[in-house]
């Protein structure tokens, strides 16, 4: 949990958004329809309004993060 202003919590939705658009366009270019069917990828974004906080939660099915590419400042 952390605390945010709503243009970084926006900002970070976003981002994220944004990342999983360029993943879905890169296996469609490198998948047979038959694989993308069967194997439907999903993003789920949840929010909860309680008191005055806001919990935001994410899943996705997709198959993971491999660690190579990750940026020198994460």
């Amino acid at each position: 949990m952390c605390n945010a202003s709503l243009s970084n919590s926006t900002q970070v939705v976003m981002n994220i958004l944004a990342n999983t658009i360029d993943l879905f366009d890169e296996m469609t270019e490198q998948s047979r329809f038959a694989e993308l069917a069967a194997h439907l990828q999903t993003l789920t974004i949840q929010t909860a309004l309680t008191g005055s906080t806001v919990k935001t939660r994410i899943y996705d099915n997709g198959k993971g993060y491999d660690g190579g590419s990750q940026s020198p400042h994460l």
